[in-house]
């Protein structure tokens, strides 16, 4: 994506696509992710597991935040997930939804490996010269589950001998659980008996241990870790309207991700949710269980390590400060001056965002941030298209 697109998504969305983008465009988090990538990334790379939910209202930017962290976890090395859980998408409907969602957004850190749990096999082949180790390194692996590591086992060693279309397609559909393949295994046991017994499939009964698998595959795989990124801004919004019943499993199943990474269930990894405040007041309603496991102690003191966190306690200066708005805007001028906007417009666009700052400040209940940004990127589109060395010249 060139700038000029950046800079129309901007206009258009308010937020950053994935990758280093997202870092240039981070006001006031430089503390936070400094302490991630010197905290949090050498503690899951030594086995540890963390989970964190950060707060805030719509529009303030937890996307943001999220794309953030996965760009800063991908330059460092590590396997990501962004799953952005829309109105119409429940990744905690289900534990075996969950593990499917986190599957099928596996990214490894190259950037041309694509995208999928297959997609972080394929990579660790170009990561390990010896396929022999790696494959020595799957078994060691006792927190993957016998019919998942069998699976694994198989697709590498399947890549490695380049193997006929049809059995990589059913190993790959085995791993990404896909719900509308319905091959069954004992036919690739006929085809080729050579394969590893038993290879496992998903289902509600091993749900939680294929999520845990899938949560340490990438270190067995001899990358860093997995970083697992969860947006339920959107989800938050929707649960309040949901039945009951609906709401208390969707609930229950994130309370047992966070007792299973406080147990260390998993290992090699890192889980942040971006949720509405009123998440934990459902929760509080729905399921006491939860919002006792996310409550602070000292919910009066700022604490940036919290596993329940404000978005403000994360960034310095924060966006109730015009200075915040008057930054973001610098960063907003720096991508349309590389989309071909001459330099000598940034004073106009600094005029015109010092006015919106001053407003944007005054109220971050609406999503001034995402606002802002999106009016910002709007006024800087035409002077771009304008400028001599703009997409339109």
């Amino acid at each position: 994506m060139d700038a000029f697109e950046v800079l129309a998504r901007l206009a258009e969305h308010g937020t950053p696509p994935e990758g280093d983008i997202a870092l240039r465009m981070s006001v006031g988090l430089e503390d936070t992710l400094h302490r991630f990538k010197d905290e949090t990334l050498p503690f899951i790379s030594g086995g540890g597991a963390e989970i964190r939910f950060c707060y805030g209202p719509y529009g303030r930017g937890k996307t943001h935040f999220l794309k953030s962290i996965q760009a800063q976890a991908r330059n460092c090395g590590f396997v990501t997930a962004y799953v952005d859980c829309r109105a119409e998408q429940a990744p905690f409907a289900s534990l075996s939804e969950t593990y499917r969602m986190v599957a099928a957004r596996a990214v490894p850190p190259g950037n041309d490996d694509g995208v999928g749990v297959e997609a972080v096999i394929r990579g660790s082949l170009d990561r390990r010269g010896n396929t022999g180790s790696l494959i020595r390194a799957v078994r060691r692996e006792d927190r993957l589950e016998l019919g998942f590591r069998n699976l694994v086992i198989a697709y590498l060693q399947a890549l490695v001998a380049q193997e006929k279309f049809e059995l990589l397609k059913a190993l790959g559909a085995f791993l990404s659980a896909m719900a509308s393949y319905r091959f069954p295994v004992n036919d690739l046991y006929r085809m080729y008996p050579n394969l590893p017994k038993p290879l496992g499939k998903l289902s509600a009964r091993n749900a939680t241990l294929w999520i845990r698998s899938l949560a340490a595959l990438p270190a067995a795989l001899n990358y860093p870790g997995f970083v697992i990124l969860f947006d339920e801004t959107e989800k938050s919004h929707h649960m309040a309207k949901w039945p009951p019943r609906k709401q208390q499993q969707h609930l229950a199943n994130i309370r047992n991700l966070v007792d299973h990474v406080a147990t260390g269930m998993f290992s090699g990894c890192a889980f942040c949710f971006a949720v509405v405040e009123e998440f934990k007041e459902l929760a509080e309603t729905e399921l006491e269980a939860l919002a006792q496991r996310i409550e602070r102690i000292h919910s009066e003191e700022a604490n940036p390590r919290a596993v329940w966190t404000s978005l403000d306690e994360l960034t310095s200066p924060a966006p109730y400060e015009s200075g915040f708005f008057e930054t973001l805007g610098d960063r907003v001028i720096e991508i349309a001056i590389s989309a071909g906007m001459d330099a000598d417009r940034a004073d106009e666009l600094r005029r015109h965002f010092g006015q919106l700052a001053v407003s944007a400040s005054q109220d971050i209940s609406v999503g001034a941030v995402r606002q802002f940004v999106k009016s910002a990127a709007a006024l800087a589109a035409p002077l771009v298209n304008s400028s001599p060395g703009g997409p339109n010249a």
